[in-house]
């Protein structure tokens, strides 16, 4: 990991190594590989160790949060049909219908070691808990606007977006939560999607403010890195690097897109993957 700054570190200019994207995001590094989510093109996409990137599985749906079963097999959030689909030989099929859910749509996503997810909902905000069998429960409604999701060790780390911090909650032996606290605040900034490192630390993108930054428990920033010009929306660390998802896109694209899937074709995002060294 990189050494701990007398100040606040700022790393090198990032590199990209996809484009020709729309609005990227919940990148998850798995196995030696980056997967991550096109949301307007309704796609879920892999970099191979090669560098080539591939379309891994589309959806009829926006593609939101992603996570891995223990047995390797990939998952992913349909966010505006509220369902966790599973992906097997290129095809994104229904794993649990959530549409039971108040929520107005699903985002992104957190699995653990033992099979359990963990799935944001906006609008009432809750978090989800979906088990191994297949049932789903509401885990926690007290978190503002969740958005990325890590777990640590038997931590839970929420981003609430709209209030610049990171909640957490103690994962408990059945995966239910309890003990929501702020685990850091970080004004200023509008955390996005997140990833934890080796050391603990927790990785967000920070969308408005075109940066990634690397938060210390209990809201000690460590790094930052600039994005100019783009939108930092979600990160994940692997192979010594953090892999970026960014794009160049005005709010009012999302607020004319709104929740109306058909509109997804054009949207006017373009989108990239870039990485740096740690």
């Amino acid at each position: 990991m990189v050494g701990e700054p007398a100040a606040t570190g700022l790393i090198a200019t990032p590199v990209a190594v996809c484009g020709d994207l729309t609005f990227p995001e919940t990148p998850r590094w798995h196995r030696g590989q980056l997967w991550f989510c096109d949301i307007h093109r309704h796609q879920v996409l892999r970099i191979d160790p090669d560098g080539t990137c591939q379309m891994v599985a589309t959806l009829d749906d926006r593609a939101g949060g992603l996570g891995f079963l223990p047995d390797d097999t990939p998952l992913v959030v349909s966010m505006l049909d509220k369902r966790l689909l599973q992906i097997a030989h290129g095809r994104a099929a229904p794993l649990v219908d959530l549409s039971w859910l108040p929520a107005e749509f699903l985002l992104d996503m957190a699995t653990d070691g033992g099979g359990r997810a963990y799935i944001g909902a906006r609008n009432p905000d809750s978090v989800v808990l979906v088990h191994p069998d297949g049932s789903a429960e509401i885990a926690a409604n007290d978190t503002v606007s969740p958005n990325g999701m890590a777990v640590i060790d038997d931590t839970l780390v929420v981003a609430e977006t709209s209030q610049a911090r990171l909640a957490a909650y103690q994962i408990g032996p059945s995966g239910r939560l309890s003990g929501r606290r702020i685990w850091a605040e970080v004004p200023g900034t509008h955390p996005d999607g997140i990833c934890a490192d080796s050391e603990g630390a927790v990785w967000f993108g920070s969308p408005p403010t075109e940066e990634f930054c690397r938060v210390l428990e209990g809201g000690v920033v460590t790094h930052r890195v600039s994005v100019p010009g783009r939108w930092g929306v979600a990160c994940a660390v692997g192979d010594g690097r953090l892999w970026m998802t960014t794009c160049r896109m005005d709010i009012s694209n999302l607020t004319r897109l709104g929740n109306d899937r058909s509109l997804d074709a054009d949207s006017q995002s373009i989108g990239w993957v870039e990485v740096v060294s740690l």
